[in-house]
């Protein structure tokens, strides 16, 4: 993700206006803890950021719990195997569809690739905060989102381009109030992208095409 670009004063005036007009909430289904993976020693702010999203979903009533970001592949497959939901922030591959889990390193140990994928797993969302994660790897053609859905993920969302994290962070969290309210993950993200068209058209300009959203777009959390 790039270099932030606009203030943090924005992200709290969107937070503060849809705060003030809340959607209603429908029953949730409560399950596994959603997990919220954060990379504060890639992005700065991010801990308090990824941390705005687990407070979210606590204060509707949702387990969240807040974690670092794995360093091996393992720690990352187990956190997506063992939640509801999980949102992840870290650095994606150049060459796409790939989560970069050690910036810089050159161990294929470092790298969370599509074939690192466990299957027959039976969570909700994914949501892959991460430049390209929806984007299919030049080298194998495979698309670490789609594989998610094809083993076991019921959906699965991402960036098809590189993105400036604060936009994404803008993005995310609205969308997060709106999903938590009870809607599926196709309504959060029509409500979420017709907020942001009509109330920051700049922001809507600059992450919206980017997202992808995989899988059954009817499931709610």
């Amino acid at each position: 993700m790039t270099k932030p670009s606009i203030s943090r004063k924005v992200l709290v005036i969107i937070l503060s206006f849809i705060l003030l007009f809340p959607a209603v909430r429908v029953d949730a289904t409560m399950g596994n803890v959603n997990s919220f993976i954060h990379s504060e020693d890639c992005f700065e702010g991010d801990r308090d950021f990824v941390d705005g999203h687990r407070s979210t979903f606590q204060s509707k009533g949702y387990s969240a719990i807040l974690l670092d970001r794995p360093t091996v592949i393992y720690g990352l497959q187990q956190h997506l195997k063992n939640s509801e939901s999980v949102f992840i922030s870290c650095h994606g591959d150049e060459n796409g569809g790939e989560l970069v889990l050690i910036p810089g390193s050159s161990l294929s140990s470092s790298v969370f690739k599509p074939a690192d994928v466990s299957v027959n797993m039976e969570c909700k969302l994914a949501y892959l905060s991460a430049c390209k994660s929806a984007c299919k790897n030049t080298a194998t053609g495979k698309n670490l989102c789609s594989t998610l859905i094809n083993n076991g993920y019921k959906a699965a969302m991402g960036y098809t381009d590189n993105v400036d994290i604060w936009y994404s962070r803008i993005y995310e969290e609205v969308f997060y109030l709106y999903l938590t309210d009870g809607m599926s993950v196709y309504g959060a993200v029509d409500a979420t992208n017709k907020f942001l068209e009509r109330n920051y058209p700049k922001v809507y300009e600059e992450i919206v095409p980017f997202v992808a959203v995989f899988g059954n777009l009817g499931i709610k959390l």
